[in-house]
């Protein structure tokens, strides 16, 4: 008999996060598995329409509430939901019930300061505790990516921490595109980690040197990255018309957009899984980057990456992508690159494993 498995999405918002529980559930329903999402707002819809029963619970948005809310209610719901078992995405869930967490975010394995400087004081403290908490009473822990699994052991100092399963990209549905010389892509948020003010400055060395037709194209939400800017650079491009802030965008759009890209900018320090850069090599738009965090797992051994922080050294690896053959060559080894990590096949993967490990 397949178990009911509730997955515990107070933290989640918008983002990879929901892709990742999305796909995760409706890969379980595929396998007969029955499936209670708990969240502290409606998720946007992404990968996989929907999949499960949702209870959506607002009272427990925001770190401290949803940590009292899964001290204090979320134990009987789960019982009154009858479920069989309990998905947890990054942090412990407090139940007597089978358990398993897979593992997308970093930042609970980096050291205090570099936390701090991420997050902030309190919720430093509160995802590393939930963490360890995960690794400790989970019957089943699963990671997203070779490097966070190993950055885990290291912190614990323990090297069976548990399993690593990618989750993978959503693979393009249209006919591949022509792409505009010039244009340039990257996909972010406001968070410190992103380091917006790297890929805008390699934006416009690029196009200050003989390209005053590129265009970056600034996918994310555009308040948020405007104010993780430096005020001077701030101001320096709010009315230059090459830089287009494009907000948030839904997946079909963005495949679009990745399609007709030249390239995208890749300057996050802290990503897990660097899923977006492979869902631009899935469409055919080549990634500039900087070689840290799991990007060289992600990207795989032949993508040119740069010195972490160089911007010239992105600037130059943009420059050599003007070589049509050369251009033409990796995006072709990218497109099988990305095939490996087929979203779908990828999720299926982890819900054997999960039916498996918590039945």
């Amino acid at each position: 008999m397949s178990p009911h498995i509730a997955i515990d999405a107070l933290n989640l918002a918008q983002g990879g996060g929901v892709v990742v529980m999305d796909r995760i559930a409706d890969a379980l329903e595929r396998r007969g598995a029955k499936v209670t999402v708990i969240t502290s707002r409606t998720l946007p819809g992404n990968a996989a329409s929907q999949a499960g029963t949702r209870l959506v619970h607002p009272q427990a948005s925001g770190i401290l509430r949803t940590q009292v809310f899964r001290a204090t209610r979320l134990p009987d719901l789960l019982r009154h939901v009858g479920a069989d078992a309990v998905l947890s995405l990054n942090y412990h869930t407090p139940t007597d019930l089978p358990q398993a967490t897979f593992h997308m975010n970093l930042i609970p394995f980096l050291p205090w300061r570099e936390r701090r400087r991420a997050v902030g004081s309190l919720r430093a403290f509160a995802q590393r505790r939930a963490a360890l908490r995960a690794l400790a009473r989970s019957r089943l822990n699963l990671f997203e990516s070779c490097y966070l699994h190993d950055r885990a052991a290291n912190m614990t100092g323990r090297a069976d921490v548990g399993e690593v399963l990618h989750i993978g990209v959503d693979l393009p549905t249209r006919p591949p595109a022509e792409p505009v010389p010039g244009r340039l892509i990257a996909v972010t948020s406001g968070a410190r980690h992103k380091r917006n003010a790297l890929a805008i400055e390699a934006f416009r060395r690029y196009r200050d040197a003989g390209r005053p037709h590129a265009t970056l194209d600034l996918v994310g939400n555009a308040a948020d990255i405007r104010a993780s800017l430096p005020e001077r650079l701030r101001v320096a491009i709010e009315s230059d018309p090459t830089i287009r802030w494009r907000g948030y965008v839904a997946p079909s759009a963005l495949e679009e957009m990745l399609a007709i890209s030249w390239a995208m900018l890749a300057t996050s320090a802290l990503e897990s899984f660097f899923m977006v850069a492979v869902e631009a090599m899935a469409a055919g738009c080549p990634v500039a980057g900087y070689d840290v965090a799991s990007i060289r797992e992600s990207v795989g051994p032949s993508v040119p990456l740069a010195r972490d922080g160089d911007v010239d050294g992105l600037v130059t690896r943009l420059v050599a992508l003007d070589d049509a053959s050369r251009r033409a060559t990796e995006v072709e080894a990218g497109r099988l690159w990305a095939r490996t990590f087929d979203a779908r096949s990828c999720a299926d993967r982890i819900a054997a494993r999960l039916i498996e490990g918590l039945s």
